[in-house]
Formats: C-alpha cells, structure tokens, sequence
C-alpha cells in the first residue's frame, strides 16, 4: 500500500462509491470525495499543495466540466499527477487534455486492473 492522499471528483455517487472502495485498496492516505466539481476546486485552492498527491476527475460534470477543472487545477498545483475518466475519449479531448497537463485517462466503464495499474504508475515513490 502507498500512503498518498487522492482527490476524486465525479458527479456520479456510485461511480464514486465504487472508486473509493478500490482506492481504500490501494493507498493508505487520506481519500476525499466530491460529487460538486466547484467544491472540489475550492478544496484544492484552500488545500495546502503537498496535501493532494493526486487528483482524478470525471470529464463530463455539471458546473466545471472536467477540462475546465483541470485548467484550473494547474494553475493552483501544476505538479500533482492528473487522471482524467471520460466515457468518451475523443481525439480532441483527449489532445486539448494533454495541452493542459493530464498525465492519464481512464475510459468509463472503469476496468478495476486498469485503474489501480495507472492510479499506481502515478503515485509511486521516484
């Protein structure tokens, strides 16, 4: 187990539900939930920056969409890993994305193997 701390944002309770009993799995840390992506912004703009050691975002929420989201995410925390969870990839999210810094996506239906391989590759010791 990893002892990080892990922001996720999703306006969906089970999807959420669902990524924090896989969290809870794999890191020892702090989980905090979000089903508001403009409470979960202001979280992180209150947070101190070593608090969050990784961030994983919805793309298609009310309010902030998960672009949007990671827009300003970057320019609070530009360093902390970003994995962004689409149920539709295209070739244009998917480059305007990493335009702003995304360092991975996940493809809805979420594949439990696939999201702990990337939560992992995210957050492990340099």
């Amino acid at each position: 187990m990893y002892m990080r701390n892990i922001l996720v944002v999703d306006d969906d309770a089970i999807t959420l539900e669902l990524l924090e009993n896989m969290l809870t799995k794999t890191v020892s840390g702090q989980i905090w939930t979000y089903d508001n992506s403009v409470e979960a912004l202001k979280f992180i703009q209150q947070a101190d920056r070593d608090t969050i050691d990784l961030i994983i975002s919805d793309w298609n929420m009310p309010g902030i969409d998960g672009v949007t989201f990671l827009q300003k995410s970057r320019m609070r925390c530009p360093a902390i890993p970003f994995l962004m969870m689409t149920a539709t990839p295209t070739r244009e999210l998917v480059t305007e994305c990493k335009t702003l810094g995304v360092d991975d996506f996940v493809v809805k239906p979420i594949h439990k193997d696939d999201f702990i391989e990337k939560v992992t590759a995210l957050i492990m010791d340099d």
